[in-house]
């Protein structure tokens, strides 16, 4: 498929401001969908090619984690050459939604496709780091037609161990719980979900048969993409190589 071509991006409806970050101009904005609120920000040129970022921080992801990676694709790819497309996941940062377990992850692909929408792009690349690769494999089966190409970084999967550092009996999965359950208990100390809401979609998202993988989609359906697919190695116990490189 040819790359997304160069068009005007309609500026966002709704709530939206003007602000400065490392000394780039953002356009930050709001959208509704699905009883859910979603923030988001825009940035570089506004006839460039559409990129949307989808962050790493498992169920923190947001636009500002991306300001502690090695590689911080917010803030490094050209202003001049690309329209770029953040946003905070449902629940995470600024955005704010039910605990839809029955969606489970469709119900974050339909997030992020509302906010294409919303901002009139109708495709785009994809770069997503850590949980990133998981929300554009769903993305991919949802909406195959919407987006051209895909850099995943360091995607999370279920693995045993192999050549990282630190080492860990088994498999990985502890390291899942561990950070779904850290943001599940601010979740329920707010008052935004029940431990019993929480738990059904900890269940749908990553326990759903697909865990062994890439957690929202099985080796089968992953082997099936026809999207062009660059991507990273991670390194570590919540990145494991071998999902990498398989």
């Amino acid at each position: 498929d040819p790359p997304p071509t160069k068009a005007t991006l309609r500026q966002p409806r709704g709530r939206h401001r003007p602000l400065r970050f490392r000394r780039m101009l953002v356009r930050s904005g709001t959208v509704a969908t699905r009883g859910a609120t979603i923030a988001f920000a825009v940035r570089g040129a506004t006839a460039g090619i559409p990129v949307l970022l989808i962050a790493p921080g498992g169920m923190r992801s947001s636009i500002g984690m991306w300001r502690a990676q090695p590689w911080d694709a917010w803030s490094r790819l050209g202003d001049e050459d690309f329209t770029v497309v953040a946003m905070d996941q449902r629940n995470a940062g600024d955005s704010s939604g039910p605990v839809d377990a029955a969606a489970g992850w469709d119900a974050f692909a339909e997030d992020q496709i509302a906010v294409l929408d919303h901002l009139g792009i109708g495709r785009c690349l994809l770069i997503g780091q850590c949980i990133g690769p998981s929300y554009i494999f769903r993305l991919l089966r949802h909406s195959p037609e919407r987006f051209s190409g895909a850099l995943m970084l360091q995607p999370i999967g279920v693995a045993e161990h192999t050549t990282e550092a630190g080492g860990w009996e088994g498999t990985n999965a502890a390291s899942t719980r561990d950070w779904f359950g850290a943001w599940a208990q601010e979740m329920c100390s707010a008052g935004r979900a029940t431990d019993a809401e929480l738990q059904r979609l900890h269940g749908a998202m990553f326990e759903s048969g697909t865990e062994e993988f890439v957690f929202s989609a099985s080796r089968e359906e992953v082997s099936a993409v026809q999207t062009p697919l660059l991507v990273t190695a991670g390194h570590g116990r919540r990145p494991p190589s071998s999902r990498s490189c398989s």
